[in-house]
C-alpha cells in the first residue's frame, strides 16, 4: 500500500487513540485501577476503541477515493494488508504490555507503525520514538503518579 504522509497524518491521531484507550482497557480488565472507577474507565475506553477504528476505515477509504477520483494521482488501488496490520499491531501492543513493560512495548510498536506507513528514516524513527516514551513518563509517570506497566524494566524505574 502506497502511503503519503497526507495519509500517516491522518491516521495518526486515531491510532494513538485506539492505543490509549485500549491500553486503559486492558489495564481495567487485568484491575489495574480501583474499583470506583472502572465505570469511567469502561465509558471512555470503548467508544474511543469503536470510533477510533471507525474513523480510521474512514480515513483509508475516503483518502483512496480522493485518490481515485483524480485524473493526474499515482495512488494505486487500496490494500488491506497494512491496515489490518496496523490494527494488530494496536492489540499485539496491549497484549504484551504488561509482560514487556510500557517502555518496551510502546518503542516496538511506534518502530512498527512507523515502518508500515514507509517511514524508515533511522534519525526521525528514533527521536519521535523516545521522544513520545520521554512525554509519557514525564506526564504520567512523574506528573501525575500513575504506575505504568514496568515489565523486563522492573529494576530499572
Amino acid at each position: 500500500m502506497f502511503v503519503t504522509r497526507e495519509l500517516a497524518g491522518r491516521l495518526a491521531f486515531p491510532v494513538l487513540a485506539v492505543v490509549v484507550a485500549g491500553t486503559l482497557l486492558f489495564e481495567q480488565m487485568n484491575g489495574g485501577y480501583r474499583s470506583d472507577t472502572s465505570a469511567y474507565t469502561y465509558g471512555l475506553a470503548v467508544p474511543v476503541i469503536l470510533f477510533g477504528c471507525i474513523q480510521i476505515l474512514i480515513d483509508v477509504i475516503g483518502y483512496y477515493r480522493e485518490a481515485g477520483t483524480r485524473e493526474d494521482s499515482d495512488v494505486p488501488p487500496l490494500q488491506w494488508r497494512r491496515p489490518l496490520a496496523l490494527l494488530a499491531s494496536v492489540i499485539v501492543f496491549i497484549a504484551v504490555l504488561e509482560p514487556l513493560g510500557y517502555i518496551l512495548s510502546l518503542a516496538a510498536f511506534l518502530v512498527f507503525a512507523f515502518w508500515l506507513l514507509d517511514i524508515r528514516r533511522v534519525i526521525p524513527v528514533l527521536t519521535i520514538t523516545t521522544g513520545t516514551i520521554a512525554f509519557i513518563h514525564i506526564v504520567f509517570v512523574l506528573w501525575l503518579e500513575t504506575p505504568l506497566p514496568k515489565g523486563l524494566l522492573e529494576g530499572v524505574f
